[in-house]
């Protein structure tokens, strides 16, 4: 939201699903709104339609994640979903795999060590 408030030529509208999320407080929106978590991609649409926006640009993890699985509904309803496609948001999140991409191209990386769980924290 700061880097498109930057930009000087976006209305930006906002929203989330909590009450005490930054974005509603930043003055970065032009308007923002509680969007209801159990009905987030429908919420998050019906906000676009009634703002008329042209693009929605999703946070990372899960609004990402959910706008993703709905980007055919998005895109029926002329709204453009600025993000990750869903098969570079699944292997953002399993950072094993991306080690092994990385290795398999023989790009270097810091060490690391896969963490382990004991059973309580699971």
């Amino acid at each position: 939201m700061k880097c498109l408030r930057l930009a000087g030529r976006y209305d930006i509208v906002g929203c989330d699903i909590s009450h005490f999320a930054y974005g509603h407080y930043a003055s970065l929106a032009s308007y923002s709104e509680i969007i209801d978590a159990e009905n987030y991609v429908e919420g998050v649409l019906s906000l676009a339609l009634r703002r008329e926006t042209k693009a929605i640009v999703a946070g990372a993890g899960t609004p990402l994640k959910l706008l993703n699985g709905s980007r055919t509904d998005l895109k029926a309803a002329n709204q453009m979903l600025v993000g990750n496609n869903t098969r570079t948001v699944a292997l953002a999140e399993d950072k094993t795999a991306v080690a092994t991409i990385l290795d398999e191209a023989g790009i270097p990386q810091p060490k690391w060590v896969e963490p382990t769980h004991g059973e309580d924290e699971r």
